[in-house]
């Protein structure tokens, strides 16, 4: 979904197009396995990600995707969530001032599989993915700066 429309759908169908704080009540997909969050940075910025080190994001739209094989929900109200304590590599990036979660999307198919399909360049090689055994190399996919960037992730 474009970043540019999901606010307006959201006030148009807020059942099917929840605020963030709203994703923990939100049962859209029971056999989900996986999730995409999709992310807009406002700016260039350097950030810490945990034991990886430093790494500079280019201003733009990224696609991270992660799983959880129980509690989807919880995990992306806690992804969300202003308040948490550092566990996941996502967790550095989504702390920083001009950082936003725009959507995101869930999936029946396993992480790797979607993360595959999704297009993409990689900025932090092993983003999410150093427990990863396939080869994904990373779970967060620059999509470049443009908001058209956006419709170059996989589609659910």
């Amino acid at each position: 979904m474009l970043v540019e429309d999901y606010e307006e759908r959201r006030r148009q169908s807020p059942a099917r197009f929840p605020r963030h704080r709203e994703a923990a009540a939100m049962n859209a997909n029971p056999g989900a396995k996986s999730y995409q969050l999709h992310i807009r940075i406002q700016k260039p910025i350097v950030v810490r990600i945990g034991k990886l080190g430093e790494f500079e994001f280019p201003a733009g739209f990224y696609v991270y995707t992660g799983s959880g094989k129980r509690n989807l929900d919880r995990r992306l109200a806690r992804h969300l969530s202003q308040s948490k304590r550092f566990r996941w590599h996502i967790d550095y990036l989504l702390s920083k001032v001009g950082v936003r979660v725009v959507g995101y999307s869930l999936f029946v198919d396993f992480e790797c599989d979607v993360n595959k399909t999704t297009a993409g360049e990689i900025v932090v090689p092993r983003f999410g993915a150093t427990d990863c055994r396939n080869g994904c190399g990373s779970h967060l996919k620059f999509l470049g700066a443009g908001q058209d960037s956006m419709e170059a992730r996989s589609e659910p």
